[in-house]
C-alpha cells in the first residue's frame, strides 16, 4: 500500500468495498481511466454505465468544422421519393421474426408482435405510412439501450469493450419494410458496387476468399508478381458524417420525403447502457448509423460505396474493410499502382471525414517459384 499514492489508495478500498457487498458476481470488473496522471476507479455497475455510455457516446462524433462537399455526379437518373407499405407486407415481415431477440427501449417484443399479428398489421401499416409521408421518424425507436461486450485485453480498460445496441422491435419491423424498397432500388440501377459482400444477400467472406484465390492462382499460373493490401476503417459504423451521407444518398436517387424521412432517422438519436438494471442516462449520438439495426448496414455501404472510384487495381469490400490487388510482370509496375491507390484512398478519406486503421493494415505480396 506504501507505493500507492493518495488517490490510488481511495481506488483500492473502493474495489475492496465492492466485493465485500458481494457484487463480485458482476460481469464487468471495476473500471479504471488514467487523466492526467490520476486514476479514477468506477467500481459500482452504475458509475460503470455511466462511464461505459460516456465512452461509447464519444466514439459516436464526427469533426466536421471547415468540411465542404465535393461536387460529384448524380449515379443515376431514377429518382426514389417516396414510399409506401401495406398490410400485407407487415404481415410477411412479422411471419419471419425470431421470438428469442430481445426487446428495446418499448418493451415490445417479436413474440408479442408474432401473436396480435392480425390485429397490429391495419394500426402499424396506417403509423408507418404517415411517417414516410410527413417525412418524420418516431422518437422513441430512435433510443438503443446498450449492453457493453468485453472484445480483449484489459478488462478494466472501457476501450476494450464494444456496444451491443437493442433498439425498438416495432422500429426494426419499419426498417425491414424500408430497407427492401431501398435495397431494390439500389440493386435494380446497378448502384451498389458489385464486388461489395458486406450485408449483401448471397455474399459472404468465403466468397471473397473463392475469388481472391482464383486470382492469385492465375497469377501464378501466368508467372507474375502479385500483391495486396488489406485496410480497415477505425470507428467505420460510428463515425459515419450524417451530411456526406446524406449528400450521397441524394446523388444516387434518394430525394423528396424519402429522404427526409432518412434524416429524421439518423438525426437526434440516444442511447444508455443498461448494466444490471442500472441504466445510464441517455445520451444523444451526433455521428454514426444506428448500431444494431436494419438499415444502418445498407446505408453505410452506401456511404463508402465510392471509395473505388478512379482506383486502378483490382479493390474487393466487405463492410469497413478493403483489399487491393494488383499483379504484373514488373515489381516497378505493381509498386507505382499501389502507392497510386493509396494516395487516391487517403484522398478520399480526408473528403469524407473518414480515418483508416494503419494498425490493422496489412501488404501481402506474392512471387512466383521462379522469381
Amino acid at each position: 500500500m506504501e507505493d500507492l499514492d493518495s488517490n490510488n489508495k481511495k481506488g483500492f478500498w473502493k474495489i475492496v468495498k465492492y466485493f465485500v457487498k458481494g457484487q463480485k458476481s458482476s460481469t464487468i470488473p471495476p473500471l479504471v481511466s488514467n487523466n492526467n496522471g490520476k486514476n479514477t476507479f468506477y467500481v459500482t455497475n452504475q458509475e460503470k454505465a455511466d462511464h461505459l455510455n460516456d465512452y461509447f457516446v464519444s466514439i459516436s462524433s464526427v469533426d466536421d468544422t471547415g468540411a465542404t462537399l465535393p461536387t460529384i455526379p448524380l449515379k443515376t437518373d431514377r429518382l426514389l421519393n417516396n414510399l409506401s407499405v401495406t398490410e400485407q407486407e407487415i404481415q410477411d415481415v412479422i411471419s419471419t421474426l425470431n421470438i428469442n431477440k430481445a426487446c428495446g427501449y418499448d418493451l415490445i417484443s417479436h413474440k408479442m408482435l408474432k401473436n396480435t399479428v392480425q390485429s397490429v398489421a391495419k394500426p402499424l401499416c396506417l403509423l408507418f405510412n404517415r411517417s414516410l409521408n410527413e417525412g418524420l421518424y418516431p422518437d422513441n425507436w430512435k433510443i438503443a439501450n446498450v449492453t457493453p461486450l468485453f472484445k480483449k485485453g484489459d478488462k478494466s480498460e472501457v476501450s476494450n469493450y464494444r456496444p451491443v445496441s437493442l433498439l425498438s422491435c416495432c422500429g426494426k419491423l419499419f426498417e425491414r419494410l424500408v430497407f427492401k424498397h431501398l435495397y431494390n432500388f439500389f440493386l435494380e440501377n446497378n448502384l451498389l458496387y458489385k464486388y461489395q459482400s458486406g450485408f449483401l444477400p448471397n455474399h459472404s467472406t468465403t466468397f471473397q476468399l473463392i475469388d481472391i484465390y482464383h486470382h492469385i492462382c492465375q497469377t501464378f499460373d501466368n508467372k507474375q508478381f502479385s500483391c495486396m493490401v488489406f485496410c480497415d476503417i477505425s470507428k467505420a459504423f460510428d463515425r459515419v458524417w450524417h451530411k456526406g451521407l446524406l449528400y450521397k444518398l441524394s446523388k444516387n436517387g434518394i430525394n423528396g420525403k424519402l429522404l427526409e424521412w432518412i434524416t429524421s432517422y439518423l438525426s437526434n438519436r440516444s442511447q444508455r447502457v443498461v448494466l444490471n438494471s442500472n441504466e445510464s442516462d441517455l445520451k444523444t449520438i451526433n455521428a454514426g448509423v444506428p448500431q444494431g439495426s436494419v438499415l444502418g448496414p445498407l446505408l453505410f455501404l452506401m456511404y463508402v460505396n465510392d471509395i473505388v472510384d478512379n482506383l486502378l487495381s483490382l479493390t474487393r469490400l466487405y463492410a469497413d474493410d478493403s483489399s487491393l490487388y494488383y499483379s504484373a510482370s514488373s515489381i516497378q509496375d505493381i509498386e507505382g499502382i499501389i502507392n497510386h491507390d493509396l494516395a487516391v484512398i487517403s484522398q478520399w478519406a480526408k473528403t469524407w471525414l473518414v480515418k483508416f486503421n494503419p494498425n490493422k493494415t496489412e501488404v501481402l505480396f506474392f512471387l512466383p517459384k521462379t522469381a
